[in-house]
């Protein structure tokens, strides 16, 4: 089951949860390097809400968007999962959303230029280019 939206810059999540599931190591690896649940609420034309978690179970899912990279290693659409919390949330335009994507300087000046709201730990948004980078 596809992870994206109708919005190009979600392939990334597809792209995520391979990686995550390719091996134990990596999936490992990327808990280590990332340690975090990132939560993405992109607003207008194709948005929608994301998580991956490369904390603990290593998911992608659908819905809102969440990166768990902390425990699970887990990508999803959808809220983060019940019992579960995002530790960053970042809610931008969909349209800036490629940005970020793109360029690991974008989500700073996305944030300074008011484009961008973080809520939860703001360090952890330092480290969405490691996020992305799992599915590049």
């Amino acid at each position: 089951m596809s992870l994206a939206s109708d919005l190009p810059s979600t392939q990334i999540f597809d792209k995520i949860a391979p990686k995550l599931d390719s091996s134990e190591s990596a999936k490992q690896q990327a808990i280590e390097d990332i340690n975090g649940v990132h939560a993405f609420h992109l607003t207008g034309d194709g948005g929608g809400e994301w998580f991956v978690d490369v904390k603990e179970s290593g998911q992608v899912g659908r819905g809102e968007w969440f990166v768990d990279v902390k425990e699970s290693g887990q990508v999803g659409r959808g809220e983060v999962p019940k019992g579960k919390k995002a530790d960053v949330t970042m809610t931008l335009a969909a349209e800036d959303f490629q940005k970020v994507v793109d360029d690991k300087n974008a989500i700073m000046q996305l944030f300074f230029g008011g484009k961008l709201k973080v809520t939860g730990n703001q360090m952890l948004m330092t480290k969405v280019d490691k996020v992305f980078a799992l599915g590049k």
